[in-house]
């Protein structure tokens, strides 16, 4: 595989996803004429490299230059936060990550990590940046965005119990994505890493 179009054309059929469905879902709008050009190496620039990355579960670096490992590091970087009186005063009571940080209990665990899926376009989209709050022993979901792991990579959206805590609901706001309903088996692929809590954008 020595070009985009060919690695992008192997992971597409590996995973089961037409032309159309992965051009939607990158961006593309219908998608199959975009994706279509780019794995016939017509499209010498194809832009969403990063979206196309996301959505088939792979590098950035590995899809656009071959190089490096396939599959993307689902890593979420554990931050740790503790504000001195004068570093209090530096930020100032109405910094707003610094109200919302300092509303969370101490035994509340931090991370940070990157956005990667469209599951919850256009609230989040991929490249934005999250702080998520991890509560030891959460069972209860109430209205809010989680990062969760599942089928080897992170994805985002909302947590519902069903059937007395049998079954949980996950399900995002774009259109594209359908809600999964995740029994007991496949809960033990699942894992609830926290809730968002801040969303750094670019702009």
């Amino acid at each position: 595989m020595s070009t985009v179009g060919e690695r992008i054309r192997w992971r597409r059929k590996a995973l089961g996803m037409s032309q159309a469905e992965l051009g939607r879902l990158s961006g593309y709008g219908s998608g199959q004429s975009a994706i279509r050009e780019i794995e016939a190496g017509r499209s010498r620039r194809p832009t969403n490299l990063v979206n196309i990355a996301a959505i088939l579960g792979v590098s950035p670096e590995w899809l656009s230059l071959g190089e490096g490992a396939m599959e993307r590091r689902s890593v979420v970087k554990e931050i740790s936060l503790s504000w001195s009186a004068a570093e209090i005063e530096e930020i100032g009571e109405q910094d707003v990550l610094f109200r919302v940080l300092n509303r969370q209990p101490k035994t509340t665990k931090l991370g940070l990590t990157p956005i990667y899926s469209n599951r919850m376009s256009p609230i989040l989209n991929p490249g934005d940046l999250v702080i998520i709050a991890s509560h030891p022993q959460t069972t209860e979901f109430g209205n809010g965005i989680y990062v969760v792991r599942w089928e080897n990579k992170l994805d985002i959206g909302h947590l519902k119990w069903l059937d007395e805590k049998h079954t949980l609901l996950f399900w995002g706001d774009h259109s594209d994505f359908e809600a999964l309903q995740l029994d007991s088996e496949q809960l033990t692929q699942f894992h609830i890493l926290g809730k968002v809590i801040f969303i750094c954008r670019k702009i």
